[in-house]
């Protein structure tokens, strides 16, 4: 027996043709009003359904749309079964959650029977109703008072069914099978939360016994982009007279037709851009419905340089993948959680939007209309499962080729039918600028046929798909497109040119720290034309609130369920936590993604040259304000009064300061870029684009400390050292190379000793890095290596000097392999009669090595020495290859607030470019760190061995002291664990290295105030 929902050759079954999202209205002013809600003739169905759970498929009783139990458990209609209490939220990525066995699901299969009733409202009365669902995983029979009208797949795309005839005076009863697993789930094998039910909105429509059944509209400019044209085809049930009127975002209507060809020209129109989303409506009357549809006047390019051009103008991507997740309705997202987000992409310079790996809903496209988004509207496609069964050796789609969706026939008929479907649903929409087939499903006859049947619907708009690439001697599609290329192949693809536009769908992953390599692949699609940008891995990170034994809430992902088999933390890849706060990866894409790039011309002249990256923006509708910093304090301000700058250029400023001949720490102008009138994403005010550029002032930082009368060293002659004066002790261990102990007028400030490490604690995006560059089997540079390493010193000294004493320190840095990880380490500490001690370290990387994760030393501090002031680069945290959103300053912060509480813990709350770093408790005692070449810090409430060990934040243990880690140089993040290695000029990996910084124990504020 071949069931429905193993058949891939029956797609539907009851359901009406697609068509453009419409609702009827019953008069013009609702159907203005554009609120779904306002319309007579719209009833919605959502909220409490009756729900019954059933672990198999089997299990189900033939009778079940017969008559409701109404002692049944209630679920809310929309949200995710899984949500609710119902089977396991569980994550995979690339795999299938049930056995591969094509096209056929598990006989456990679950299955979930909702169940209401309605009574349709007066105004439904004479009329035709049909119901439509708009997103329910994965299959689905409906029943109509124990009648069966039909049945769908396809998990994202509505399906709307005729349920006329099945309907009775008064009240009736709905019954929805849904199924868990189907055929259509091996289409569906998308990298998020596997979740089930009936997760979009459902409701009732009121149609008109004849009706209008599909409205197509075309809006183009002329090719002067001054005037335009705007043709609109409609479709009836049987025909039908109209009116048809398009009115301009006022209201005023500019042209009307009455049962005629809708064929405006207008002599002036407004484009719609990503920037400027202006918006018309195209008004259609006839006896019984309203219908109104959005539209915006663009044309879609390609230039002969394979530029994409947008109303003629060359435009970048700058783009996100986005899923729908949310931590508690998992893909049930309630529509003012969507306009958040989107309102927060637009605040955060993102101009793009690919719907990875399915279509959005209906309202979605809508708002991205209106706030502005370019998108890749991607197919309900993924078949990545079937990638499992390959040939060991070789990364493909090998031995499991004749069963896979892209090559066997079976699947033609399931494939056409998700794009056709997307294009009839959104073909309408000015912000939809690319088809695209699907994502990771293989590449073979089946997808050129998908191509063929998009173009045949739409050819005024791009068409992408990813895995053509393992085609492109033939390839169909109109652009080239990518994931995660390494910087050679993107850099050679924009010298190289291969004749259409080059897009990367996904690059710079954001999973944990990162993305650590997202200003590189920014700046080099912006030097070729042909590179047109890509969006990156992704929007946010995927999770389900969970409680622990504690009681304490909690972020959870793959297997902290309890699920068998789950891919972990890699649905943890985004760069918006679950409750969409910013990571340090969110700043550093509104810094990179930012269209004001200020820099220096001739910073010694106050010369800057500010570049205008926007593609229809004025910088005139920007105010441009800069200031004068010196040590962190602002000195001077002003406005660039009367700044015009035309899109894509490039203007030279000067700015009418006086500096400073000498500072301490450093002289710093900032600019930033505002809004000047308030948007719908954005008020008045808002920093759309800022930078710290710092001028060539000779800096050298004071210390005024008094020299001690008093001056006294001691050397126990076995392994301690110690060197007193007015006020302060330092003792030191000549076998460690490090400071034991430090105290100041009686108090201890540093309790324990130092150690100079190569570890830090993991960080998710370099996963890959371990197994692709490791050395030879006993020399692997794991975390548990640089954690057991330690210093062996073979030569040391004290040499008293009139200015103070100097200790040097002979050796290596040792690892658990017994290799070294640094040789011919030497370490100088010399403390001066003031109390200043001055560290210098210099080392020879252990040949072969490839890269070390850091190099510093680390401070155990008592945990109330928790409050910093820091000049360098913050106030977000950075790395040597994410620090564009972090600024050259002074900043006060506390250890607790230089967490980031990654879903996984990892390395956290780093801070490069550090001149000065003071570290205090309460009463103001502490150390102050300074260098005139700059330092790197970090700073934790926790143990790097701590923060590898825990899984989930909850799981980490603050000790009660300070971890404080003052360094040469961290390595990179990158995106090595999706993508290529990271960039040498990122990697700790020279030959040789030196640092130096010196130490001062504080006991008040009046040293830093004096420096500063």
């Amino acid at each position: 027996m071949t069931h429905d929902f193993e058949n891939p050759g029956v797609i539907r079954e009851g359901a009406l043709p697609a068509h453009a999202y419409m609702i009827p209205f019953a008069d013009k002013t609702g159907a203005l009003s554009g609120k779904r809600d306002a319309s007579p003739y719209v009833k919605s169905l959502c909220g409490d359904w009756f729900f019954t759970y059933y672990n198999r498929y089997i299990d189900v009783p033939e009778t079940v749309a017969e008559h409701i139990n109404e002692e049944q458990k209630t679920i809310p209609v929309p949200s995710s079964w899984q949500m609710q209490g119902y089977g396991t939220a569980q994550y995979v990525n690339c795999a299938y959650p049930f056995p591969l066995n094509p096209p056929h699901v598990p006989v456990n299969t679950p299955v979930g029977v909702y169940q209401r009733t309605f009574t349709l409202p007066e105004s439904f009365a004479g009329r035709r109703t049909h119901i439509v669902f708009e997103g329910v995983n994965s299959f689905y029979y409906l029943y109509v008072n124990g009648k069966k009208i039909g049945f769908a797949k396809c998990s994202h795309l509505p399906s709307e069914f005729d349920i006329s005839d099945a309907l009775t005076a008064g009240e009736n009863s709905l019954t929805v099978v849904v199924y868990e697993w189907s055929d259509g789930s091996y289409l569906e094998c998308q990298d998020a939360f596997r979740l089930s039910g009936i997760f979009r909105e459902v409701y009732l429509l009121s149609r008109a016994n004849t009706c209008l059944t599909d409205i197509s509209v075309t809006a183009a400019p002329d090719t002067d982009y001054l005037g335009g044209r705007l043709t609109a085809e409609l479709s009836f049930s049987s025909p039908l007279s109209y009116t048809a009127s398009l009115l301009d975002a006022s209201g005023t209507v500019l042209a009307t037709v009455k049962d005629a060809a809708i064929d405006f020209r207008l002599a002036a129109v407004t484009l719609w851009s990503a920037e400027k989303p202006y918006l018309y409506t195209l008004l259609i009357e006839t006896e019984a419905e309203v219908f109104t549809q959005k539209v915006g006047f663009r044309d879609i390019k390609v230039s002969e340089k394979q530029e994409l051009l947008i109303n003629g103008v060359s435009v970048k991507i700058k783009g996100v993948n986005r899923h729908d997740t949310h931590p508690i309705y998992g893909h049930a997202i309630p529509f003012d959680e969507i306009r958040s987000e989107l309102l927060q992409m637009k605040r955060f310079n993102i101009n793009a939007i690919r719907t990875a790996h399915y279509p959005n809903t209906s309202e979605f496209l809508n708002l991205c209309d209106e706030l502005g988004f370019y998108v890749i509207a991607e197919a309900d496609l993924e078949a990545h499962g079937f990638v499992y069964w390959q040939d060991k050796k070789n990364w493909g789609w090998h031995a499991y080729e004749d069963a896979t969706p892209a090559e066997n026939p079976l699947w033609r008929d399931a494939l056409v039918d998700r794009i056709v479907r997307l294009v009839a649903r959104d073909k309408n929409h000015p912000s939809v600028f690319m088809w695209s087939m699907g994502n990771e499903a293989n590449y073979g006859q089946n997808f050129l046929e998908m191509h063929r049947a998009c173009v045949a619907m739409d050819k005024t708009r791009l068409t992408h798909y990813e895995r053509a690439i393992q085609d492109r001697s033939n390839l169909p599609f109109d652009v080239v497109s990518c994931m995660y290329p390494s910087y050679e192949w993107f850099e050679k693809e924009g010298q190289e040119p291969c004749g259409k536009p080059f897009f990367m769908c996904e690059y710079a992953h954001a999973m944990g720290v990162g993305p650590g390599d997202l200003y590189d692949y920014v700046e080099t699609f912006y030097r070729y034309p042909n590179l047109i940008g890509g969006c990156i891995w992704e929007w946010a990170d995927h999770a389900v609130l969970l409680e622990n034994e504690k009681g304490e809430k909690y972020y959870g992902y793959g297997g902290d369920a309890g699920e068998k088999y789950h891919s972990g933390n890699f649905c943890a890849d985004g760069l918006m936590f679950p409750d969409r706060t910013p990571s340090s990866g969110a700043y550093e894409t509104f810094a990179v993604y930012q269209n004001v790039k200020f820099r220096e011309k001739n910073a010694k002249a106050l010369l800057f040259e500010i570049e205008n990256r926007f593609n229809f923006t004025d910088l005139s509708e920007l105010t441009i304000k800069y200031a004068l910093e010196i040590d962190g304090k602002e000195t001077s301000s002003g406005v660039l009064h009367g700044f015009e700058l035309a899109p894509h250029a490039r203007a030279e400023v000067s700015l009418p300061l006086t500096l400073p001949e000498n500072a301490s720490l450093g002289v710093v102008v900032r600019f930033s870029a505002l809004t000047k009138a308030k948007t719908i994403w954005a008020d008045a005010g808002y920093e759309v684009a800022s930078a710290a550029i710092e001028l060539p002032v000779p800096h050298s930082i004071p210390v005024f400390a008094e020299k001690t009368e008093t001056f006294t060293v001691k050397d126990d002659g076995r392994e301690l050292v110690t060197v007193s004066g007015d006020g302060f002790a330092y003792t030191f261990n000549r076998l460690y190379a490090a400071i034991e102990r430090i105290e100041k007028n009686g108090a201890t400030i540093l309790p324990s000793r130092t150690a100079f490490t190569t570890r830090r604690a993991p960080i998710d995006n370099h996963r890959g890095l371990m197994a692709e560059h490791a050395l030879n089997n006993d020399a692997k540079l794991e975390f548990d290596q640089h954690e057991l390493s330690e210093p062996y010193v073979t030569e040391f000294s004290v040499k008293e000097e009139n200015e103070g004493v100097t200790l040097t320190f002979q050796g290596a840095l040792t690892s658990y392999s017994a290799r070294n990880l640094v040789d011919d380490m030497t370490v100088v500490y010399r403390v001066e009669k003031s109390g200043m001690i001055r560290v210098s370290v210099s080392g020879e990387c252990t040949k072969n090595l490839p890269f070390l994760p850091r190099f510093g030393m680390e401070l155990l501090l008592p945990g109330d020495t928790n409050a910093i002031t820091y000049y360098g680069l913050g106030p977000v945290e950075n790395y040597i290859d994410m620090h564009h959103a972090a600024g050259l300053g002074l900043y006060s912060t506390t250890v607790k607030e230089m967490y980031e509480p990654y879903l996984m813990p990892q390395d956290h709350g780093l801070r490069t470019g550090v001149r000065l770093l003071s570290i205090k408790d309460k009463d103001g005692a502490g150390l102050l760190f300074l260098s005139d070449m700059g330092f790197e810090f970090a700073v934790s409430e926790y143990d790097a061995h701590n923060v590898k060990m825990a899984k989930h934040p909850f799981e980490l243990i603050a000790d009660g002291k300070t971890h404080l880690r003052i360094d040469y140089k961290n390595t990179g993040v990158g995106s090595t664990i999706c993508g290529p290695m990271i960039k040498d000029e990122y990697l700790f990996n020279e030959d040789t290295f030196s640092y130096s910084f010196r130490i001062l124990p504080i006991n008040n504020v009046d040293i830093l105030r004096d420096i500063l």
